[in-house]
């Protein structure tokens, strides 16, 4: 999850061209790529801090631990 600041998702929309296109910006409370975490899956898609970020990361054993006890 992004603590502060700016994060631009992108993609590489055509391989022979190599220009990204961003997919979006994520900010304070965003969480970055759920769906890939929660299927622990690997990522197709590009981050890259504009601004100084600060973030804070759940492990995947972390999150099974928090939610065997639910």
């Amino acid at each position: 999850m992004i603590g502060e600041g700016v994060v631009e998702a992108s993609c590489t929309y055509d391989r022979r061209v190599k220009q990204s296109f961003i997919i979006e910006r994520l900010g304070r409370g965003a969480i970055i790529n759920s769906q890939t975490f929660m299927l622990n899956d690997d990522e197709d898609t590009n981050f890259v801090c504009t601004t100084t970020v600060s973030a804070y990361m759940l492990s995947t054993k972390n999150f099974e631990s928090i939610a065997a006890k639910r």
